[in-house]
């Protein structure tokens, strides 16, 4: 088994869940908590998000788009697909010792513009 393992994880997304979805991901939802009390987003860490590709506001973003096809307005349609691509802590430790606070080296830069143009391009 390889030192790092990476994964790529890909969910269609239906219309009636972009709103949520997006709240998720900016970490903006209302409160949810596990059952030991700790929340299950950590919203003092919204400002270390990363928009790779769009404006930053994923709902705003898909309804452009399914603006130009009036098809796609059923709530159980699926619209979009959400992919997510990471590694292991580890892996990020070692690239860029600092990530956790926000200082990406070079290398870190590099890992996330190889993959950024793998999820655009395939």
């Amino acid at each position: 088994m390889p030192k790092h393992q990476a994964v790529l994880r890909i969910q269609p997304v239906n219309v009636a869940t972009i709103g949520g979805l997006a709240a998720h991901n900016n970490r903006s939802e209302s409160p949810k908590f596990h059952p030991d009390g700790r929340p299950h987003l950590a919203s003092d860490r919204t400002h270390l998000n990363q928009n790779l590709y769009g404006s930053g506001d994923s709902r705003t973003d898909v309804e452009a788009i399914m603006a130009k096809f009036p098809l796609a307005s059923k709530r159980t349609t699926k619209v979009c697909a959400e992919a997510i691509l990471t590694a292991g802590v580890d892996f990020f430790d070692e690239i860029s010792p600092d990530w956790r606070s926000g200082k990406y080296t070079a290398e870190f830069k590099k890992w996330v513009n190889i993959n950024k143009k793998f999820l655009i391009d395939e």
